[in-house]
């Protein structure tokens, strides 16, 4: 006869077992924590301890911290490349430059941000700006209502410049390129050249024609 187990009997191994078997998820968890061995028996045989084996809960948290980081890494990167690629370009771009004056002022970046200027470059060396006083006086006489007529020496010290207009009524302000970078950053090759800057963009640029007067027109018209 089948007898119910009492309070205080215990119940056989297999009928825990059983129990464990059948019961909630959150039950056999208390019941595997509560008991650090779990006896099972079979006929014929002695009682063997039974321990649960519990994996270990695997974790892909670092892997995304990882890469999280190698990403920050490679921003960080991409950032430092793009400055110093802004930084190397900068020189070529002639930002905020400062010409002296030979009898005294400076040519800057915001006298040719507006209205208009005929630049002239020249150098006293070279031997096709030998008539440069006459023909940059003839360009102030035609053009000088209509745009602000300047000249840019090219590569002289200020004592050579003086030395080579001594005598002469240049009718135009000279402005001092020593180092070159000025003429260089405006893409000034030959001399004498020609620029003409219209609201700080460059509207031509060339060699100094001698119909000069043709190209003007069509620029400053």
């Amino acid at each position: 006869m089948n007898r119910r187990p009492t309070a205080g009997t215990p119940e056989s191994p297999l009928t825990a077992l059983r129990l464990l078997d059948v019961a909630p998820l959150r039950l056999r968890r208390r019941a595997l924590r509560g008991a650090p061995g779990i006896a099972l028996a079979t006929a014929g045989d002695s009682f063997r301890s039974f321990e649960p084996v519990i994996e270990p809960r695997t974790s892909s948290f670092p892997l995304r911290s990882r890469s999280r980081a190698l990403n920050r890494v490679a921003v960080y990167a991409l950032a430092l490349l793009l400055a110093a690629a802004g930084v190397l370009a900068a020189p070529a771009r002639a930002q905020d430059f400062r010409l002296p004056g030979l009898n005294g002022g400076q040519l800057t970046e915001g006298d040719l941000a507006q209205g208009a200027t005929i630049l002239v470059v020249w150098a006293s060396w070279s031997p096709k700006c030998r008539d440069i006083v006459n023909r940059v006086n003839a360009i102030q006489r035609s053009w000088g209502s209509r745009a602000r007529v300047v000249t840019v020496d090219f590569q002289e010290d200020r004592a050579d410049v003086a030395s080579f207009l001594k005598g002469k009524s240049l009718s135009v302000p000279v402005y001092l390129d020593t180092d070159g970078s000025f003429s260089k950053s405006k893409a000034v090759t030959t001399l004498p050249g020609l620029l003409v800057i219209r609201d700080g963009k460059t509207a031509y640029r060339g060699r100094l024609p001698d119909e000069v007067d043709s190209v003007l027109s069509g620029t400053l018209q």
